[in-house]
């Protein structure tokens, strides 16, 4: 009797972590444009990448910051594909606000400010969602809460691409991810995970829609 108990009572404790458990599922997606795989997580109702995307783009939507670049040397060319400072397996490419607006395969999309909200607040909040959202790898050069478990999005720090020189900024330290949600003219909204912070950064981004910044695309 005892032991029936018992087994009913562990059965009941375990049931909300099973149930946080099966929020998570993983499969892959291959984009049609250029044969690449990458690793898909269903958080909740959505369906997100879980890698960043590598799509080149080529130079055609790039030209919006060309006149920028020309007048610091810069040739476009050379932003697609990376120049090798970055890892692009873990990092994927960097793409302008404009550019990041187009470049999601069939059937995905840039996600709003709403979709990434609703993220984070089904993996427990803003709070937590820094540290469940990474990846907890050694290229993140803090580490994060050791209790608070990721659940596979694996989100690396990338850094950005500063608008001006081009260059990588904050690899290591910090990445960001735009959203489809305009702040002003020159800004979008977007999310800021940080090493060592276990918090997700839900913002206007304060940088220009011209500085390349990392993308994960949703499912429509």
């Amino acid at each position: 009797m005892k032991r029936n108990f018992l087994a009913v009572l562990l059965a009941l404790v375990a049931l909300p972590f099973m149930a946080q458990a099966q929020k998570v599922k993983t499969k892959t997606l291959i984009d049609e444009r250029d044969g690449q795989n990458y690793k898909i997580i269903k958080v909740g109702k959505q369906w997100w990448m879980a890698e960043n995307l590598r799509y080149n783009p080529g130079t055609s939507l790039a030209a919006e910051n060309t006149a920028i670049q020309d007048e610091v040397g810069f040739d476009v060319n050379a932003g697609y594909p990376l120049s090798g400072e970055e890892d692009t397996d873990t990092y994927g490419l960097y793409y302008t606000w404009k550019e990041a607006k187009q470049v999601c395969p069939t059937g995905w999309k840039l996600p709003s400010m709403d979709d990434w909200n609703e993220l984070i607040e089904t993996v427990g909040g803003k709070e937590v969602a820094g540290a469940k959202l990474t990846s907890h790898s050694d290229k993140w050069r803090e580490p994060f809460a050791e209790n608070i478990k990721p659940i596979g999005f694996n989100v690396e720090p990338s850094g950005y691409r500063f608008y001006i020189l081009y260059r990588l900024w904050q690899e290591g330290n910090r990445t960001f991810f735009w959203s489809s949600t305009e702040a002003h003219k020159q800004s979008a909204l977007g999310v800021d995970f940080s090493a060592g912070y276990n918090e997700a950064f839900v913002e206007d981004l304060g940088y220009r829609k011209e500085n390349a910044i990392s993308v994960r695309c949703i499912k429509e």
